[in-house]
């Protein structure tokens, strides 16, 4: 007898081959059969309905029975790029991401994770953070990579002390390559570099290539946020390909896109970049979302460099909006957040002179008129996806910080707003490359936290807006490449797809009537139509509601 059977479904079984009707059965946490069969009769299709009793001219038995006619049976989505490693210890059911049908997360991208570090009480390392998030469970698998700037900031130090200088001494950098080398031994899957964050932007391409070096002798992959996705976006590219050619490291270039409206049409030739390069012998693929906007959140978080406040003090809604009202106030304001600006951009450019020689492709500082974008303004809706340059022509201001003051009260404080903007064409190039994977760049929560949807509705989206709506790819190749394509690259061999001995992560949609309606402006909604999900053979979410099950587990690389 098997543990659940999950019967009659329409399987798309995450290797991009054709969808067939058939039964997957499970035992031990493992996929323990498949078996072919025909299409379901109109008065069985009732999708999601299950119970305990089997068919007795069935020799396939179980103790629950799944009825997933008229269903979709597809693998549990492996999300390349995520943050989660931040969240799962204090939301460990994980309730976003099962309501999406995430099962695995990849986590410590953009070079921050959550080892080594000096700072928690409860862990140093990765076999410690192991340790405890295996301790008290979780709701979905956990896949850690281990970040360069935490590397970095554990030898060097933060910015201000040690980690702004750009080359290390050689002690450091020995002392860099023990931390990768001991995190790859507890079971890291590979490194990640976030090359505009604090404290890796400083760090040379050399440096780099000596900790990818480490990780790739393990058979570790590389997951990087390049120095620039604006202006500079192909000279990072090039910079990424230049690392692997040297190393040989698998890589995937992070949330791939083209931000600025001046920058759009150029994934037209970093896609074909990647595809020479593949034919070259390099191993590299990028991830992509499906948001015209970057990471978002409320406008009061721009302001808050021009605010006087203690080190360390919180800025909320109530505490700019005072600021913004008062106009002595907002005058002393609008002067610091020019000067943070000029002292930002000084701080950059020598950033700049300091590592061009040496083949970083460093962007210039970003000014905020230009790359931040309203992602939600009540009282204006259309200026979604308008720079803040553009708000103050709409709104008549010379100054866009004014504009930005005056929308800001005129939406009492509800004022979102995210790097940007991407385009759609865009997006619809990566998507073509068969060398692309959909990520969310998420972080997983168990409450309506957050401003971006792509923590609750990321691969729902991806589903509706690309498969149903579109018709830009089929289902069984998005599918590809939400499960297997990334579950492959990252070395997860046994997961990812519905064959016999993978682990049943398992997702069950009722694809007729799936639908994703989160959005800027409802970012915390969940997709309608998953109805289960199991994690390594239990049950996590069972009709659309999740179990509070914590099925999942921190992995290690074997």
């Amino acid at each position: 007898m098997f543990d659940c059977l999950i019967r009659g479904g329409k399987i798309v079984d995450g290797t991009g081959n054709p969808w067939f009707w058939g039964d997957v059965a499970v035992k031990d946490g493992r996929i323990a059969a498949i078996r072919k069969t025909a299409k379901p009769s109109v008065a069985e299709e009732r999708c999601g309905t299950s119970c305990s009793a089997a068919d007795p001219q069935d020799e396939w038995t179980a103790s629950t029975t799944i009825d997933a006619s008229g269903c979709v049976v597809m693998p549990g989505i492996v999300d390349l790029h995520t943050h989660s490693d931040g969240t799962v210890p204090t939301n460990p059911g994980a309730k976003s991401s099962l309501l999406q049908g995430v099962t695995s997360e990849c986590t410590g991208l953009c070079g921050i994770s959550e080892f080594p570090t000096h700072s928690s009480e409860e862990w140093s390392d990765l076999a410690g953070f192991r340790d405890y998030v295996n301790r008290n469970g979780t709701g979905i698998n956990i896949v850690p990579l281990v970040g360069h700037g935490a590397v970095r900031t554990f030898v060097m130090g933060p910015e201000g002390k040690g980690g702004e200088r750009c080359f290390p001494e050689t002690e450091e950098m020995k002392a860099m390559e023990e931390a990768v080398r001991i995190a790859m031994e507890q079971g890291a899957f590979g490194i990640t570099t976030g090359l505009i964050y604090a404290p890796g932007r400083n760090a040379a391409p050399a440096e780099v290539e000596a900790l990818c070096r480490v990780a790739a002798s393990y058979g570790g992959v590389h997951c990087s946020h390049v120095r620039s996705e604006e202006d500079m976006l192909i000279e990072g590219v090039e910079e990424l390909l230049a690392t692997v050619r040297s190393t040989g490291i698998p890589s995937s270039i992070s949330h791939h896109k083209a931000m600025g409206r001046r920058n759009w049409g150029k994934p037209s030739e970093t896609v074909r970049m990647i595809d020479r390069a593949r034919k070259e012998g390099l191993d590299v693929i990028c991830d992509f979302y499906p948001w015209v906007i970057a990471a978002t959140s409320n406008l009061a978080g721009r302001f808050a460099a021009g605010l006087a406040r203690k080190p360390g003090q919180a800025v909320d809604r109530e505490t700019v909006l005072a600021a913004l009202k008062d106009d002595a106030e907002w005058s002393a304001v609008k002067k610091r957040l020019r000067e943070a600006f000029v002292e930002e951009k000084r701080i950059n450019d020598e950033r700049k002179a300091a590592l061009l020689p040496h083949g970083a492709a460093v962007r210039d500082a970003r000014d905020l008129r230009y790359w931040e974008v309203v992602s939600y303004s009540p009282s204006h809706p259309e200026f979604f996806t308008l720079t803040f340059e553009e708000v103050a022509k709409k709104l008549g201001f010379d100054d866009y910080w004014d504009a930005m003051r005056r929308l800001y009260l005129e939406d009492e404080g509800e004022t979102r707003t995210g790097a940007g903007p991407m385009c759609e064409e865009d997006i619809l190039t990566i998507l073509g490359s068969p060398y692309s994977v959909i990520a969310s760049d998420s972080s997983t929560s168990d409450s309506r936290t957050g401003g971006h949807p792509r923590a609750y509705g990321n691969f729902g989206r991806a589903l509706v807006r690309f498969v149903k709506e579109l018709g830009a790819i089929s289902l069984e190749s998005l599918v590809k490449k939400m499960t297997s394509q990334p579950a492959t690259f990252v070395g997860l061999h046994d997961r990812g797809a519905i064959r016999r001995g993978a682990w049943a992560d398992l997702v069950v949609l009722d694809w007729e009537n799936f639908e994703s309606p989160a959005d800027f402006a409802n970012p915390h909604e969940s997709p309608r139509g998953i109805r289960y999900v199991l994690v390594n053979g239990q049950i996590a979410v069972k009709d659309g509601q999740v179990t509070g099950l914590r099925a999942g587990k921190v992995l290690s690389k074997e």
